[in-house]
């Protein structure tokens, strides 16, 4: 028999077994109804979807509400970390529990770490921590707060009611966001599990997080964010055209 005739017969036992076996079909039992399984990923492109938002959403709506905003301010010692700058530092956040956290529940958190809110010149400022951010803000408050997680806004040093310096990628940076990620973590309401999520600078916080090495921090889902600024602005040996923007819009 030729090597061509094998791999024929093997491909087409490939395909002939897991049909027989059942694998391929729905495979619904007597207890299944129509709204206990999900339809086959190859059916889905069948479905209705909701495209009129900015932002997906998951299959089905979950059982909780987000209760009323609350903000906490984080005393941070920042004694180490600058020459001149103030030894006690403030990092500012606004989060949101869902409401089974009345009941006692303890639930995870996912946060966004920003230098954006409250950003910009008077009267085209972004919004500030206490206000669910647009985009990437509402797609976590609309999606996963219903299914029991909180969502945390948190403001970097120096931007937004957060004091301290601004300290672009730097130690004092992240040791403010090492404070913010400890203080979420060890929260009454908290299970202790900590998600970071955010898009270019907002990925960028999660990198500075991971590398301090919280014990609460349990994933980070960084969009476009960078490691480290020097692969950032630095290509060849030389400055990059971006860095001469980048030390304007965050240095000047």
């Amino acid at each position: 028999m030729s090597m061509r005739a094998v791999v024929s017969i093997a491909v087409t036992l490939s395909m002939l077994l897991p049909a027989l076996s059942g694998c391929m079909g729905t495979g619904l039992s007597k207890g299944d109804s129509d709204e206990e399984f999900y339809p086959p990923l190859w059916d889905r492109h069948t479905l209705v979807w909701d495209t009129s938002g900015t932002f997906s959403r998951v299959l089905e709506p979950g059982p909780f509400h987000a209760l009323d905003v609350q903000e906490a301010f984080i005393e941070v010692d920042t004694s180490s970390v600058w020459e001149t700058g103030p030894s006690t530092s403030e990092v500012h956040l606004s989060y949101w529990l869902p409401s089974n956290t009345e009941d006692g529940a303890k639930v995870p958190v996912i946060a966004v770490i920003s230098p954006y809110f409250s950003y910009g010149p008077q009267g085209a400022e972004s919004t500030p921590t206490d206000v669910v951010g647009a985009g990437r803000g509402e797609f976590i408050f609309e999606n996963f707060i219903p299914h029991g997680y909180a969502f945390a806004q948190v403001a970097v040093f120096g931007t937004e009611e957060s004091s301290g310096c601004f300290d672009y990628r730097g130690a004092g940076e992240g040791l403010g966001i090492h404070s913010a990620v400890e203080w979420l973590g060890a929260q009454e309401w908290s299970n202790g599990n900590v998600g970071l999520y955010g898009k270019s600078y907002e990925g960028a916080t999660q990198w500075e997080a991971a590398a301090m090495g919280s014990d609460y921090l349990k994933t980070i889902v960084p969009i476009s964010g960078t490691t480290a600024l020097h692969p950032l602005l630095y290509k060849n040996g030389s400055a990059e055209a971006r860095s001469q923007i980048m030390h304007m819009n965050y240095f000047s």
